[in-house]
């Protein structure tokens, strides 16, 4: 179990504080670890009286905690918002719900691929590295087919023009979805260069095995510019065999 959000409650005795803070965060007794911070003390006459005061904690599971972690987040940008969280095979699906997705999504998935490296972030600074995938109303998957689909047109580009590629920056998982769209290919190949979060992907053409593409290799026999004489340099005065024909016509 994982600790969660605490509060601190007072009351008459330790059970009415106790039972003030299963109220406010919504859970009970069992899930929850009760600290009292002070005993009551009713003093003398009224003075010198004295409440309970306890500090409540909840007690999360891995999934609680990433899905209370990510409403977090959200709250800053809509408080309404919500979301749900799938357990998988080492990893949790979170999918936000809620009215003008948007915003939340950005431009080409700016602002919800920077609330994941956040949320990874969070999670990573209390010890939970586990891989989580935020999404909203099918975003990735629609996004996942036009990356497919970008990659198989810009390796055609790339192998028709013999010229390579380079991608704006990606998050990982993006990355890795045009590594497996071209990873049967063989005339172009790819790689990531780059510091994260400024690695792209770079897609390039690779050397053809074919004869028809392979540099042409000039004969020895064949006549080549630094075989043949230097010419020299045209003379304007008339040569010496003009002046002799000259004399004979006389």
């Amino acid at each position: 179990m994982i600790k969660g959000t605490a509060i601190e409650k007072t009351g008459r005795s330790v059970e009415e504080a106790m039972q003030a803070a299963l109220e406010e965060l919504g859970t009970t007794q069992d899930k929850v670890e009760i600290e009292v911070l002070e005993e009551p003390r009713q003093g003398l006459f009224g003075l010198g009286a004295r409440q309970a005061r306890v500090r409540v904690t909840r007690l999360l599971t891995e999934a609680e905690f990433i899905q209370e972690t990510a409403k977090e987040l959200l709250g800053k940008i809509d408080q309404s918002l919500d979301l749900e969280c799938t357990p998988g095979d080492g990893s949790f699906y979170l999918n936000i719900i809620g009215q003008n997705l948007g915003r939340v999504i950005g431009k080409h998935g700016e602002t919800i691929n920077s609330l994941q490296f956040l949320l990874q972030a969070v999670l990573a600074k209390k010890g939970l590295k586990v891989r989580t995938v935020l999404d909203a109303n099918g975003f990735r998957g629609r996004r996942e087919e036009t990356l497919r689909k970008t990659a198989l047109r810009i390796a055609e580009r790339v192998r028709r023009l013999q010229r390579p590629y380079t991608f704006p920056p990606m998050p990982p998982m993006e990355r890795r979805l045009i590594h497996l769209a071209l990873q049967n290919r063989t005339d172009v190949s790819t790689h990531s260069e780059g510091k994260e979060p400024y690695r792209r992907v770079i897609i390039e053409p690779t050397q053809s095995t074919t004869n028809n593409n392979k540099p042409s290799i000039p004969s020895p026999l064949a006549p080549s510019k630094k075989w043949l004489p230097s010419f020299a340099k045209r003379s304007t005065l008339p040569s010496k065999n003009t002046y002799r024909y000259l004399r004979k016509g006389r």
